[in-house]
C-alpha cells in the first residue's frame, strides 16, 4: 500500500475505527464491574469484551502492519507468554485462567487503541476524551454509592479502595491534559472533569495513589516548563495552584477524611502494619520468587505461594491475598523474566511519551504524568492483578505508545503481522470462550441462590453441578456443593448427602491443594465424623503451606486435645516461635495440669521455654486447677517448680498456703497468711487480698477467736469499705455469739455499696431466720431491684406472704 492509501485508509475506514473504540470502550465500562448499573457488568463479560477487542485487533493487524503499533506490544506481547508459561507449575489452575483473561483483555485493548488512534490525532483525541469521560462518570456514579454509606472509603464498585484510586489516577490525568489543550468552554468541562477525578481520588483514601498523583503531576509541570512555547510555561506556573489548593482541603478537613486520617496514623508510626508488611515482601518474598525463578508459580496465586514464606504479622489474617506490590507478584506468580519485561514495558511507555515531540506539548505531559503514577501506584498497591485497574492501565498506556505513531507510515511485515494476527485470534477465542462460561457460571450460581431458598435441595445441586461441567477446575464451586450437600444431610438424614460432600471436597482440593480454606473445610467434615486421625493429616499440611497461622496451630491443637494427644496439644500452645502470637495460655495451663495429674512429668520442659511473663500465667492456671481439684501433692510440686524462678511472688505464696491447709497443716497455713496479710504487695491484686484475708477469717474462726477476727475485719473495712464479703463474716461471727440485731447492723452497713442485691438478700434471710418477716419483706422488695436472680427472691416474698403483692413502705428499722 502506498503512502497515499495509508493516509486515507483511516478516513475512509472511520467506521470500523470507532466501532474499534466504541468495544473498546464497551471492554472497559465491562472491567470496571462489581453491582450493575452505570460502570459495569459480570466479571465474565468483561473478559469476553476484552476478548473480542483482541479478535478486532488481529483483524486489524495484517491491514496496518506491525509498524502500525509500537514495539512495546510485543513487550506486552511476551509478558503475556511468559503468563500462559506460568501454568505449568501453577498452584491452582483456575486462579492462573482468571488472570490470563485478564492480562489478554487488557492486550486487547493495548492493541486495538492504538490501531485505531495511530496515524490520526483527532482520533487519538476522541479515545482520550472518551476515556477521561467514562471515569468521571464513574466517578459521579460513585460518589452515589459514598453518599449512601460515607463511613468507608471511596470505592465505587471495588472491593478495596486503593483499586479504585488507581482508575481516579489515570482519569485525573488524561481530563488534566484535555483541559490544558482545549480552549474556552471545552477547557471547563475538562478542568471540572479533573477535579471530580481527583476528588473521588482524595475519597479513596489510598496514600500511594496520592504519592503517584503528586510526583506524576510534578513531571507533568516539569514537562511542560520545558516547553519552547511561552503559553505552556507560564501555565505550568500557574497550574501550581492545584496542589497548594489540594493541601488547604487536606488541613481543613483533619481527619475527617479517610485519606488524612490514614496519613495521620502513618506520619505517627501508628500504622506501622501497612510498612511492615510491604517490607517483608521485598525481603521474604525473594525466599518465594527463588523456589520457580523462571516462569512462577502461576499468575493469581501469589496467596499461595507466600503464605509459605510471610513473616510474622497478624493474627487475624492467614495470608496476604496480594502483594501490593506488582512488581514483586509478577516476579512470584509469573517469574523473573516476566517482571523484568513488565518493568521494562513501563520504562519503555515513558520514553515513548518524552521521545513523542521535540516540543513538549500538554499531550505529552499528561501522558508521563500517568505513566510515572501508576508505577508508582504498582509498587505500593494491587493494579495488575486487578481487571478494572488493569483495563484502564491498559487503554493509558495504549494512548501512550500511539503519541509516536499520530502520523501515517507505510506498512511493512505484512507475513509477520498475519502470524501475529493468527496467535493473536487463538489467544482472544479462548478468553472470549472463558468470560462466556464464566457468566454462565454465574448465571447458574444466581438460580441455584433461588433454589436454595426454597430448599430445593436437588435442583440447587443439579444446578451447581452444571457449573462445575463448565468450569470444572474452580475449587469456589466444589466447595459450594459440598457446604450444600451438607445443609442436605443434615436436613434429610440421607448418606448419599455425604457421598457427594466427600467427592467434592476432594476435588477442591485437587483443584487447590495449598488453599487454607479448602484444607479447612476437609479436616472439619472429617473431624465432625470422628476421623480425627485422617482430619489431622489436612491440619498438618495447612501448617506446612502457613506455618506462622494462628488459626491454622489452634485448629491443630483442638485435633491433638480430642484425640488425647495432650504432650503434642501443649507443645502447640506452648510454641509461639512461628505464629508470634500467644494462642490459648489458660488452655496450656489446663493441660500441664492434665499432664502432671497423669503422670507425664512435662511442666518443667514446658514452662522453661515460656518467657516470665506467660511462664507465671500458665504455671498459676496450672497451680489453682490443682488446688481447686484438692490435689495438694500436685499442686505444691508445680508450686515448687515455679517458685524457684519467681520467689516469694504473692499469688504462688497463696497457692502454697491453700496447698499446706489442703494437707492438713492449717497451723502452717496460718504462719504463711499472717505473713501475707502484712505484704503490701498484694494490695496491688483485689482478687488475691480477698482470698488471703477471706481464709485467714476462715482459719481463726474456727479457732473461736472472735475478738481478734472482728477487730481485724472492722480495721479493714475503713480501708476497704467496698468489701462487703468482710461484712457477711462479721455477721456471721455476731449471729455465732447471739448478737441478733449487731449481726443485722453489720450487714445493714454495705448496703450503700451493694451493687447486685446480695447484702439485701441476705438481711432478707437473716430477718425471717430471727422471726421479723415484715424487715425480711422489706428487704427482699428492696433486692429486686437489683438482684439478677429475681425468682429467688420472687419466691422468697411468696413463703412470706404470697397475697401481699405490692411494695408499700419499706420498714421502719433505720438504714444508713
Amino acid at each position: 500500500m502506498s503512502n497515499q492509501k495509508i493516509s486515507e485508509f483511516f478516513p475512509a475506514r472511520s467506521g470500523v475505527a470507532l466501532f474499534g473504540l466504541i468495544v473498546a470502550g464497551l471492554a472497559l465500562v465491562a472491567s470496571l464491574s462489581g453491582n450493575p448499573g452505570l460502570t459495569g457488568t459480570t466479571p465474565g463479560l468483561a473478559f469476553v469484551a476484552g476478548g473480542l477487542s483482541l479478535v478486532l485487533a488481529s483483524i486489524l493487524l495484517p491491514y496496518c502492519g506491525l509498524n502500525r503499533v509500537s514495539k512495546l506490544s510485543l513487550l506486552y506481547l511476551a509478558f503475556v507468554l511468559f503468563g500462559l508459561a506460568s501454568l505449568k507449575g501453577s498452584l491452582c489452575i483456575f486462579l492462573t485462567k482468571l488472570a490470563l483473561a485478564n492480562l489478554i483483555g487488557g492486550l486487547g485493548l493495548y492493541l486495538l487503541v492504538q490501531l485505531c488512534v495511530s496515524g490520526s490525532p483527532g482520533l487519538w483525541r476522541l479515545a482520550s476524551s472518551g476515556f477521561a469521560s467514562l471515569i468521571a462518570v464513574s466517578n459521579l456514579y460513585a460518589f452515589r454509592l459514598y453518599a449512601q454509606s460515607p463511613q468507608t472509603a471511596l470505592k465505587g464498585n471495588f472491593t478495596n479502595p486503593d483499586c479504585y484510586a488507581v482508575v481516579c489516577l489515570l482519569g485525573f490525568f488524561a481530563s488534566t491534559g484535555l483541559a490544558v489543550e482545549a480552549r474556552s468552554r471545552l477547557s471547563l468541562l475538562w478542568g471540572s472533569s479533573a477535579i471530580v477525578n481527583l476528588l473521588a481520588l482524595v475519597l479513596t483514601g489510598s496514600r500511594s495513589a496520592l504519592l503517584g498523583v503528586l510526583v506524576g503531576y510534578g513531571l507533568f509541570l516539569l514537562t511542560l516548563g520545558s516547553s519552547r512555547q511561552t503559553q505552556w510555561r507560564s501555565l505550568a506556573v500557574k497550574l501550581f495552584v492545584l496542589p497548594a489548593a489540594l493541601s488547604l482541603l487536606m488541613v481543613l478537613s483533619g481527619g475527617s477524611l479517610s485519606l488524612g486520617e490514614k496519613l495521620s496514623r502513618l506520619f505517627r508510626g501508628a500504622d506501622s502494619m501497612a510498612v511492615a508488611s510491604r517490607v517483608d515482601v521485598l525481603v521474604s518474598g525473594t525466599h518465594t520468587v527463588m523456589r520457580a525463578p523462571l516462569f512462577g508459580s502461576g499468575l493469581g496465586c501469589f496467596h499461595l505461594a507466600y503464605q509459605q514464606d510471610r513473616g510474622l504479622r497478624s493474627s487475624s489474617e492467614d495470608y496476604m491475598n496480594v502483594a501490593h506490590n506488582d512488581y514483586m507478584q509478577l516476579a512470584v506468580e509469573a517469574g523473573i523474566p516476566a517482571a523484568l519485561i513488565w518493568i521494562c514495558f513501563m520504562v519503555g511507555s515513558l520514553w515513548v511519551a518524552w521521545c513523542s515531540y521535540r516540543s513538549p506539548t500538554p499531550w505529552v505531559a499528561a501522558q508521563l504524568g500517568s505513566v510515572t503514577g501508576m508505577a508508582i501506584c504498582s509498587a505500593l498497591n494491587p493494579a495488575v492483578p486487578v481487571s478494572g485497574v488493569f483495563y484502564s492501565m491498559a487503554v493509558s498506556l495504549a494512548l501512550t505508545a500511539a503519541l509516536a505513531r499520530l502520523k501515517p507510515v507505510e506498512p511493512r511485515g505484512r507475513l509477520a503481522s498475519g502470524l501475529l494476527a493468527l496467535v493473536l485470534l487463538v489467544l482472544a477465542a479462548w478468553t472470549v470462550d472463558f468470560g462466556w462460561r464464566c457468566f454462565r457460571v454465574l448465571r447458574m450460581e444466581m438460580l441455584a441462590d433461588r433454589l436454595g431458598r426454597v430448599l430445593d435441595w436437588e435442583g440447587e445441586s443439579a444446578t451447581l453441578q452444571a457449573a462445575i461441567n463448565s468450569m470444572p477446575d474452580d475449587p469456589a464451586l466444589h466447595l459450594r456443593l459440598a457446604g450444600l450437600s451438607r445443609r442436605a444431610y443434615v436436613f434429610t438424614g440421607k448418606d448419599t448427602w455425604l457421598e457427594i460432600e466427600d467427592s467434592e471436597l476432594i476435588k477442591a482440593y485437587r483443584s487447590n491443594p495449598r488453599s487454607l480454606q479448602v484444607l479447612a473445610r476437609c479436616a472439619r467434615a472429617l473431624e465432625e465424623r470422628g476421623q480425627l486421625v485422617e482430619a489431622r493429616r489436612y491440619w498438618l499440611l495447612a501448617q506446612q503451606y502457613a506455618p506462622y497461622s494462628p488459626q491454622v496451630q489452634r485448629a491443630l491443637v483442638a485435633n491433638y486435645v480430642r484425640s488425647h494427644k495432650y504432650v503434642s496439644a501443649a507443645k502447640g500452645l506452648a510454641d509461639t516461635s512461628k505464629t508470634g502470637v500467644v494462642i490459648n495460655d489458660e488452655a496450656l495451663g489446663a493441660l500441664i495440669f492434665e499432664l502432671e495429674q497423669h503422670g507425664k512429668r512435662k511442666a518443667e520442659e514446658l514452662l522453661t521455654g515460656l518467657d516470665d511473663t506467660r511462664a507465671l500465667k500458665v504455671g498459676l492456671v496450672a497451680a489453682r486447677a490443682a488446688v481447686d481439684a484438692q490435689k495438694s501433692e500436685l499442686a505444691q510440686r508445680l508450686l515448687a517448680l515455679l517458685e524457684t524462678r519467681f520467689p516469694n511472688h504473692p499469688e504462688l505464696v497463696v497457692l502454697r498456703a491453700q496447698a499446706v491447709g489442703m494437707a492438713g497443716d492449717q497451723v502452717r497455713e496460718l504462719k504463711i497468711l499472717e505473713k501475707l496479710r502484712r505484704n503490701q504487695e498484694i494490695a496491688a491484686n483485689e482478687e488475691v487480698e480477698d482470698r488471703v484475708w477471706q481464709r485467714w477469717a476462715e482459719l481463726r474462726v474456727k479457732e473461736k477467736q472472735y475478738d481478734l477476727v472482728t477487730t481485724q475485719l472492722e480495721d479493714y473495712l475503713i480501708s476497704h469499705p467496698r468489701r462487703n464479703w468482710a461484712r457477711s463474716k462479721l455477721s456471721e461471727i455476731y449471729l455465732a455469739q447471739g448478737r441478733k440485731a449487731e449481726s443485722r447492723a453489720a450487714l445493714r452497713a454495705g448496703i450503700p455499696y451493694d451493687d447486685n442485691g446480695s447484702i439485701r438478700l441476705q438481711l432478707g434471710d437473716l430477718c425471717v431466720s430471727q422471726g421479723l418477716p415484715e424487715l425480711a419483706r422489706g428487704y427482699y422488695r428492696e433486692a429486686l431491684a437489683f438482684s439478677p436472680n429475681r425468682s429467688a427472691v420472687e419466691s422468697r416474698l411468696k413463703q412470706l406472704q404470697p397475697e401481699d403483692s405490692d411494695l408499700g413502705d419499706l420498714p421502719g428499722e433505720s438504714k444508713p
